[in-house]
Parts: structure tokens; sequence; C-alpha cells
């Protein structure tokens, strides 16, 4: 599954700094695995990969318990570093979180957790 931080009209600097702030949040719940996706750099730069802004890979079990749990940790997220939104993405099912209410919570975890136990990779 895949995060998207939507923070706006931002640098680059502040894009990497709140993604990096809410791969920080998902990694401490010890629920799920949470990485940077990469990319190739920009000509310009020595490396050959760079942290693809804005973006996040999570994988693990999502039990309806677990979304419910990565639902909460992205609404205090966004209320607390003002980001637009964050995207949550599984395959062609989105769900944008936008500083959420618990009916938003809830509509994430019916789309997402289809009532199974399963590893998503």
């Amino acid at each position: 599954m895949k995060l998207l931080v939507d923070a706006g009209a931002v640098d680059d600097a502040e894009l990497h700094r709140l993604t990096a702030s809410l791969f920080k949040d998902l990694r401490t719940t010890g629920l799920v695995k949470v990485v940077r996706t990469e990319t190739d750099a920009p000509a310009n730069t020595k490396s050959g990969t760079a942290a693809q802004l804005g973006e996040l890979i999570i994988t693990g079990t999502f039990s309806t318990a677990t979304v419910a749990t990565l639902g909460r940790v992205i609404t205090a997220y966004i209320g607390r570093t003002k980001a637009r939104s964050v995207v949550w993405q599984d395959g062609d099912r989105k769900v944008e979180l936008t500083g959420v209410s618990k009916k938003d919570q809830l509509a994430l975890v019916e789309l997402l957790a289809d009532e199974r136990d399963e590893p998503v990779e």
C-alpha cells in the first residue's frame, strides 16, 4: 500500500520533512513496515537514487484494528503538521484523509481492511 503526502505548494525540503515525520509516526506504532520509495536522483547529484518525495510504502498484516490505528496516526499527523491531506492507495482503491473525522476514519477501515488479516506486500 502506498501513502502520498499532499502538502500543497511547499518546496522539496519541506515536503521531505513532512514525509519523514509521517514515516517516523508510522514506524513508532510497530504495526507495519514503512519504507521511503526511491527514484533516480537528479543528474547533478552524486547518489544514484533519492527518496521519492511525499511517498511511503507500508506493508504488513492489515487487520481492522491495525488500519484503524494507522488512520488515527495519520489523522493526528495531519492535525499537527497542517499537511493538506494524505492519500492511502491500495491498488485501484484510494482514500484521501484530510484532517478527518471519525466518519472518514471508519470509511478508511471499511475500504481497506476487508475483514481479513492477510499480509500485503
